[in-house]
């Protein structure tokens, strides 16, 4: 875990460095992150949890036509299947590790993809980023990386209203985790209007997720290939909401009350909206915990969400559309407010790298062979 402190303390350190520069500054900043994230991910070992699983995939599949691959398993998560026969098929055995080095690449590009385009602060973002636990998700959950990372991408098309764009890249996603055409109900949900109808479709749609929640729960078992579909059956039974739910509400009530909405701060309403949802998925991460890693495609965009709240009116261009409390304008405030998000974010981050042990202690190929391992040298 020492090593993932370091890094994260590097990073964080050279976003503050470079926090008061202009857009060059901020693009140097990203690409310099983008590295260090690639670099730590991509170049770890595999000999760890479901990294392991996906390997005698890989295996699995090398031995297999895609017409084969096709007739057992369809469309589902074929996108995998055909990146699985790339690798193989240039570097072998070995193209599992290339594959590793290339999935961390595209996730850390994408994410600096969606922060270079809207977010205000390359701090808030990583910082965000970092110890919400999204970064050590990389490090196991490959197929959910590759779709998380098409959905960075679909945001910045619903941001710009292109609904044509929104969908190819959600439903290229879904070829690798079907679980991502969950995000389509983000382009018509982002454009809501806080009203009372609002109000009425949040409450629906909690209750039909209520309703059907075991039916969803053995289609998201399936999807993330748990042991055993019966650990989908849920309690009726569980009372309260969750931590992570109540966290988020707080987070939205501080947001409101920094930033409050208005009509025309369009941008903000979207990604206010879009948390709205994480945060009604996360609720029923209290049946399941599959839930958890759903709503995931949701509140990863808290990486805009922090950073836009958080950021103080600089010009007359930017008061004319939004509002924002005194205590962002004011700077003594807004330092303690900085002091105490980031400690808490540190002591989060700290908790969830004891509970995830394996994420948390960074290992490199070179200090485990994997291969030698699985073959049992």
């Amino acid at each position: 875990m020492t090593r993932l402190w370091i890094l994260y303390i590097i990073i964080l350190s050279v976003c503050v460095i470079n926090s008061t520069g202009g857009q060059r500054q901020k693009k140097d900043c990203i690409t310099f992150v983008t590295i260090l994230l690639t670099l730590f991910s991509g170049l770890r070992s595999w000999w760890y949890g479901d990294l392991i699983k996906y390997y005698t995939r890989y295996m699995t599949e090398s031995s297999l036509t895609l017409r084969e691959l096709f007739r057992e398993n369809g469309l589902r998560n074929f996108g995998l299947t055909i990146i699985n026969k790339c690798a193989f098929s240039i570097f072998g055995e070995y193209g599992y590790d290339v594959l590793i080095f290339c999935i961390a690449l595209f996730s850390a590009y994408t994410l600096g993809k969606v922060i270079e385009a809207y977010s205000p602060s390359t701090y808030w973002s990583y910082l965000m980023y970092l110890s919400m636990g999204f970064y050590m998700f990389t490090f196991s959950g490959l197929k959910q990386t590759i779709a998380m990372g098409f959905c960075c991408l679909a945001m910045i098309a619903l941001l710009q209203d292109n609904i044509k764009e929104f969908l190819i890249l959600v439903v290229l996603g879904a070829l690798f985790h079907v679980p991502a055409l969950a995000f389509l109900v983000a382009y018509p949900f982002s454009r809501k209007k806080f009203d009372k109808w609002y109000v009425a479709f949040i409450l629906t749609m909690l209750l039909v997720m209520y309703r059907y929640r075991n039916q969803l729960a053995y289609f998201l078992e399936d999807a993330y290939h748990s042991e055993s579909a019966a650990d989908a059956i849920l309690s009726n039974t569980v009372s309260g909401v969750g931590g992570r739910f109540i966290a988020m509400l707080l987070i939205m009530v501080l947001a409101m009350v920094l930033r409050p909405l208005t009509a025309k701060d369009k941008a903000y309403i979207k990604v206010f909206n879009i948390m709205v949802l994480a945060a009604a998925v996360q609720m029923m991460s209290v049946f399941n915990n599959t839930y958890t890693r759903l709503a995931d495609y949701y509140y990863q965009f808290i990486v805009l969400f922090v950073p836009m709240f958080m950021a103080p009116i600089n010009s007359r261009k930017e008061a004319a559309y939004r509002r924002v409390s005194g205590i962002i304008q004011n700077k003594d405030t807004r330092l303690i407010l900085v002091a105490a998000i980031t400690l808490f974010s540190f002591w989060f981050f700290y908790t969830q790298a004891v509970v995830v042990e394996n994420y948390g202690s960074l290992v490199f190929f070179w200090e485990k062979n994997a291969h030698l391992l699985y073959n049992g040298n």
